[in-house]
This record gives structure tokens, sequence and C-alpha cells, in this order.
């Protein structure tokens, strides 16, 4: 017996595929858990499985499609010369976490 596949068996290309659990995310896109939802609903990122009630994964294949969009990216942005800027549309830099507590205004009375 080989340990080849026949290419003419259905199988076979499903038993390269793996599902990254979502754990595993941060070490297979280089995001934190919370960028990689974040991706995820702005459609960055392709969306996960759904595995069981609880448990969702990505395909490992979709994802290493979505590593080449980024090396593209990547590539077309160096021979343009395009910077990305880290500036939101309005042009303030993007903040996380607690807003700023803003000082009340004090009216003079006369």
């Amino acid at each position: 017996m080989t340990d080849r596949h026949d290419e003419r068996d259905p199988i076979a290309p499903l038993q390269r595929k793996k599902i990254i659990r979502a754990k595993d995310m941060p070490a297979e896109t280089g995001l934190s858990i919370r960028a990689v939802w974040e991706a995820v609903s702005e459609g960055t990122l392709p969306p996960p499985a759904q595995l069981s009630r609880r448990a969702v994964g990505w395909f490992s294949d979709e994802l290493e499609e979505w590593r080449e969009q980024k090396r593209r990216e990547r590539d077309e942005c160096r021979s343009v010369g395009c910077n990305k800027d880290l500036k939101n549309a309005e042009g303030s830099p993007k903040r996380r976490g607690r807003p700023r507590k803003v000082p009340a205004t004090v009216e003079q009375v006369d």
C-alpha cells in the first residue's frame, strides 16, 4: 500500500485541509483575538465555520488565501509607494478604551 493519494480520490483533498480554532488564530494570523473578530466583522478575514454549538474554526486553505491577498497588497503598495496612515477618516489617531473625560464648562456669573 502506498502513502500517496490517488488524484481521483474525492476524499484526498479534504484530508489536507485543517481547521484552525479561535485560540490558535493569533499564531496563524499575527493578530490578537480581538483584532481577528474585528476583521471578521469588517469582512477582511474569512468568517469561521460553526463546528459545534460553542466551537468555531477557520479552514486553513481560506487562511492561506487571506495571507496571499495580504502579500499581494503589500507588494502592490511597495511598487506604487503608498503609505498606509494610522489615522481614521477624520484625521485623528485611532483610540481604544474609555473616552477621555471632558471638563465641564463653568459659566461665569456677573
